[in-house]
């Protein structure tokens, strides 16, 4: 704990200085959690390692990584969501208008392409990483 509090720390300071604001700290808790993460995933690895050393069950990462068609719809998404950010000017807008921007349509059409894509990822990961949900929930009723 101490280690990923040392590096949350260095890791705002740095942010802070290379003039990121208040940004630096949501920056430097993604390195943080990141950090974390990594730690787990060797940790378990270790474990499933050491627990399975006669079996074939072993800890594989593409095991816990979402399917690729989520990344793929992700990514697309995310594109999609800055080519309309920029072509709608939603954030200058809604600096500009402040409250107002509310009912601004080019605001409002930019949060209904963000909220369509939302929507749209929900709807792959359920069917995408639907059977896997179907057999856990089968498995807890048995």
């Amino acid at each position: 704990m101490v280690v990923f509090s040392i590096s949350y720390i260095t890791s705002a300071i740095l942010f802070y200085r290379l003039g990121l604001g208040d940004a630096s700290l949501v920056y430097a808790n993604i390195v943080n959690l990141s950090a974390r993460v990594l730690y787990c995933l060797v940790f378990v690895d270790g474990y499933f390692k050491k627990a399975s050393s006669t079996s074939a069950v072993h800890f594989r990462l593409d095991k816990v990584l979402p399917p690729r068609g989520l990344w793929v719809i992700s990514v697309i998404s995310a594109v999609m969501i800055y080519v309309s950010e920029r072509r709608l000017n939603a954030n200058e807008l809604a600096l500009q208008l402040g409250r107002r921007a509310v009912m601004n349509f080019s605001v409002l059409f930019h949060v209904a392409i963000g909220l369509s894509l939302a929507i749209l990822c929900i709807l792959t990961w359920w069917t995408v990483s639907g059977r896997y949900l179907n057999l856990l929930l089968r498995r807890k009723v048995e």
